[in-house]
């Protein structure tokens, strides 16, 4: 199978938001509820508004996805640089490692590439079995957590593409990020 990266189409969104229902189906039966998972269509057409969407394709049936957002949205990054969110696979391609690849893709070909970016924050919920560790694999390091809902702990993660942004701390001021990376030795 040979899957073909892209943004998605406007046509695809009742699509997407199947498999993403589908997808966080899976976090609820773990007691974590994710905001996107509770989104009517409505709300969930409207969120995607101000978010870049890329799909990975098999065919015409979307295998995963990741959204992109933006500190000027209208649903802001908790930083001052882009944050990458609806991440989810469809069920019926869950652990063949499409959500790794298709992150890794829109890491590279949009966010170094297109957008320029020197980092890209994540969050997920504390308490997933396996979620924080699946990001720490891709190379996330947590920088911080808070209490955003009732049910989890919110674990926000960094990646940083420009590494000598590390020792650069007037560049992580600029990035929001001061007192939350500390510097490596």
């Amino acid at each position: 199978m040979e899957l073909v990266n892209r943004q998605i189409k406007i046509n695809e969104l009742e699509q997407l938001k199947r498999i993403i229902d589908l997808a966080y189906q899976k976090d609820e039966e773990l007691g974590i509820n994710f905001k996107t998972g509770q989104q009517s269509f409505s709300e969930f057409k409207q969120a995607s508004e101000s978010l870049t969407t890329f799909v990975a394709m098999n065919g015409n049936e979307i295998v995963s996805t990741v959204s992109v957002r933006y500190p000027w949205s209208a649903n802001p990054s908790p930083y001052q640089i882009p944050h990458l969110g609806w991440i989810a696979t469809n069920p019926k391609y869950f652990h063949q490692g499409h959500s790794t690849e298709l992150i890794k893709w829109v890491e590279d070909n949009f966010l170094k590439k297109v957008e320029h970016v020197d980092a890209v924050s994540l969050g997920t919920a504390v308490e997933h079995p396996w979620l924080v560790d699946f990001y720490q694999k891709l190379g996330y390091e947590t920088i911080e957590t808070k209490r955003k809902f009732a049910d989890h702990l919110t674990v926000y993660l960094i990646k940083i593409f420009n590494k000598a942004l590390v020792n650069d701390y007037s560049k992580l001021k600029q990035l929001g990020l001061l007192n939350l990376y500390r510097k490596e030795k």
